[in-house]
């Protein structure tokens, strides 16, 4: 099973990565400061690495230039709200595989982990236990096949991630929207018909 190694200081994006990771077939751990970072990598040897830019007051660059130094093979995706082209340049200098912008769309994501996996191992299956799905409709979701058990799980993700953005803007479904860059009608199609008419009440 591949590890995944995810550094983010934000609990609900890294909880959300790791389920992510973890339907994907992958082995997960997460880390919210540098120090533990370099340490997992030191100890835990994984065989990809999501890093976001900023990590409270320091920054992923610190992971990819060790990971560039002591582990010239690991290959790493970047994740930030940053615009800035000498972000990008910067970490594409440390050797990046891909980048990802906030707000992720989880499908992509998905699809960035498995197809650097499948450069290393055998592709990376979703998680076959059907225990832990839920019923899949027949219609595409983010680009993934029609019928792909990660669809309701990555339904799930977003709206979980909305929820926990809307209450840390104290309810404020503009706020939000803006933080997430969608529109308002998008914001309550993330969320559901039922707590789209609750926040509307």
């Amino acid at each position: 099973m591949a590890r995944v190694l995810i550094i983010d200081d934000e609990a609900v994006l890294l909880e959300m990565l790791a389920r992510i990771c973890r339907k994907s077939g992958c082995d997960a751990q997460g880390c919210t400061t540098v120090s533990s970072a370099l340490e997992s990598l030191r100890t835990w040897h994984p065989d990809l690495v999501l890093v976001d830019y900023h990590i409270g007051p320091e920054s992923g660059m610190e992971i990819l230039e060790a990971c560039q130094r002591e582990f010239p093979d690991l290959p790493a995706i970047m994740i930030t709200s940053e615009r800035s082209p000498e972000v990008v340049i910067q970490a594409l200098r440390f050797g990046v595989r891909d980048f990802f912008l906030k707000p992720l769309d989880p499908a992509e994501l998905v699809s960035a982990i498995q197809r650097i996996l499948s450069k290393l191992n055998p592709p990376v299956q979703a998680a076959e236990d059907s225990r832990d799905r839920a019923p899949v409709e027949d219609v595409p979701v983010n680009g993934l096949p029609v019928g792909s058990p990660l669809q309701p799980f990555i339904r799930e993700q977003e709206r979980r991630f909305v929820q926990a953005t809307l209450a840390s803007n104290g309810g404020s479904r503009d706020k939000t929207a803006a933080m997430l860059g969608v529109s308002i009608a998008t914001l309550y199609r993330k969320l559901g018909p039922s707590d789209g008419r609750r926040q509307n009440a």
